[in-house]
């Protein structure tokens, strides 16, 4: 009986023993330090919603979606998709092709400074860039209406939290998982460091008088 208990002692002892030394996974530690918004002389200054201030966490995490195509309905796009850089932040087209190949009615808008637009959209309907990516992304541009089977933007938020790398990043960025609201206030603040602050333009507003040819101020 004595040698009985003494190897039961000795079997909690290496239990206890492992549990101690097993790997713990380290907490992540939210980014809350925030970030100046870019400007360019002779704009106002960007506004940025009060319930979406600008850090690094959230400006890499919106890059990262920015360029994903998984939040598409059907997979086939991303948000870069209809704003390529070899085309000026466009796609180039007449009118633009949303996911499922849907047909839009207007063009895709150059994304360049747009964290300085106070309208969104062509007719200005939408006044932020969080309204104006939320429609978007339910819309015809991305397909994810979830209607007629096709996803929800919460099942596209559920598909993000099962991938390890975005649930850090998440974590980093809000302090939580990922959800419909915070994946486009993500995108946005992406959006608002696109900025072409040292354009030609921007240099012939300040005052360079050789930063336009003759067409150009012509035009101008």
């Amino acid at each position: 009986m004595r040698r009985l208990v003494y190897l039961q002692a000795i079997a909690v002892l290496l239990a206890m023993s492992g549990c101690s030394t097993a790997p713990t996974e380290a907490p992540v530690v939210v980014d809350s330090a925030a970030v100046q918004p870019p400007s360019i002389q002779g704009y106002e200054a960007m506004k940025v919603p009060a319930d979406n201030p600008m850090t690094q966490a959230k400006i890499e995490l919106g890059k990262m979606l920015y360029y994903d195509k998984r939040l598409s309905g059907d997979g086939s796009r991303a948000c870069y998709s209809c704003h390529l850089k070899e085309n000026g932040l466009t796609d180039g087209k007449p009118t633009a092709i949303g996911a499922y190949e849907a047909k839009l009615p207007r063009a895709s808008p150059s994304l360049w400074n747009i964290g300085f637009h106070q309208a969104l959209y062509w007719d200005g309907r939408s006044p932020s860039l969080e309204k104006q990516g939320m429609a978007a992304w339910t819309g015809g541009n991305m397909g994810v209406s979830g209607k007629d089977g096709r996803p929800s933007t919460a099942d596209i938020a559920a598909k993000l939290n099962a991938i390890p790398g975005y649930k850090t990043a998440f974590q980093k960025a809000f302090g939580g998982p990922a959800t419909p609201e915070n994946m486009i206030q993500a995108i946005s603040t992406f959006e608002r460091t696109i900025v072409a602050g040292t354009s030609a333009w921007v240099k012939f507003r300040s005052g360079d008088a050789a930063a336009f040819n003759d067409a150009a101020k012509r035009g101008w």
